[in-house]
């Protein structure tokens, strides 16, 4: 906007200034009528160039602007395919985007096979609601820090446990929900072992304390 201000700016300067030039040393005769029109040629040459290099530039701009984009989110996306956790996009209850962890951890063969369908078709009945509001309050703005338990289930319906954090982000330049889920499978078994073993520890230690206790009542009674 402003180069165009200053373009027309000068351009009209040029016309109304070189006229009364060359009127001023020229007069009204043939030879000014000849040297307006050359000076009018110019001008149309001069703005033809100005133009195409103005085009130019701004194609070469948008150029790399469209370089920049397509390295940035081919790195986006190899960064999201090695990560592993359960990467996803989606909008209005539909999955728009999903990274390769996701695809193997709901038993997909590509992509494809998860874009498109409903997010309720991998989320457990149980959610259903309490998701739906959690949704609908981050794409209002409110934050979601919280790292929320959940169930997902596969495309041959096995469950497993996940821990899942929604994001609101903008996508295709409308606003859409990521989601960042964690398989806590492993984690929950080696919780539930770790549990039982101290479970079994407290009995034994419970033994000991008892046996010990009679032995000392048997060695008082003495």
């Amino acid at each position: 906007m402003g180069i165009a201000s200053v373009y027309l700016i000068s351009s009209t300067l040029w016309i109304i200034y070189s006229d009364l030039v060359l009127e001023t040393l020229l007069g009204n005769g043939e030879l000014y009528v000849n040297v307006q029109t050359i000076k009018g040629l110019f001008f149309v040459c001069a703005t033809a160039i100005v133009l195409y290099l103005f085009v130019k530039n701004g194609q070469r701009q948008l150029k790399e602007s469209v370089n920049r984009a397509e390295e940035h989110k081919s790195r986006y996306r190899e960064l999201v395919d090695s990560s592993p956790f359960i990467i996803a996009v989606f909008k209005q209850q539909k999955v728009l985007f999903c990274n390769k962890a996701c695809v193997e951890k709901f038993g997909a063969e590509t992509e494809s096979d998860i874009v498109g369908k409903s997010i309720k078709l991998f989320l457990h009945p149980q959610y259903w609601e309490s998701s739906a509001k959690r949704i609908q309050d981050v794409l209002g703005g409110g934050k979601n820090e919280r790292l929320i338990a959940e169930k997902f289930i596969t495309l041959y319906g096995n469950v497993f446990p996940v821990e899942v954090r929604l994001q609101r982000i903008m996508y295709n330049g409308e606003p859409a929900i990521q989601v960042i889920a964690e398989d806590v499978s492993e984690r929950l078994k080696r919780e539930q072992i770790l549990e039982q073993m101290v479970k079994e520890k407290t009995v034994l230690l419970s033994e000991v304390h008892h046996r010990v206790k009679n032995n000392m009542a048997i060695i008082s009674a003495l």
